[in-house]
């Protein structure tokens, strides 16, 4: 698994439809307990992009006007892969 910015993400979800060409649905499942879901975008060609969304909560020190503080930020984490790219990778937006 390798982190990548939300732009090659974008990148790479746009070259597989581009070089897929087809139509598509998507299918999505019910968020667990834990707030984890999964999204399978199913191409005519019976290519698949896999989607997994996560919670992820990060604890930083950040210092204001002269303090170090600790803050708590919530974020999501969004793994993908797909048929042409089996190998995953993940990047991080706001829960």
């Amino acid at each position: 698994m390798t982190e990548v910015t939300s732009n090659v993400y974008w990148e790479d979800k746009d070259w597989f439809f581009s070089k897929h060409n087809k139509s598509w649905h998507v299918d999505t499942s019910p968020m667990t307990d834990d707030g984890v879901y999964m999204k399978t975008y199913i191409l005519e060609d019976d290519s698949c992009w896999y989607e997994r969304m996560s919670p992820y909560t990060e604890i930083a020190k950040v210092t204001v006007h002269g303090v170090e503080v600790e803050v708590e930020v919530k974020l999501q984490k969004i793994e993908y892969w797909s048929t042409d790219i089996s190998k995953s990778r993940y990047y991080f937006e706001r829960w």
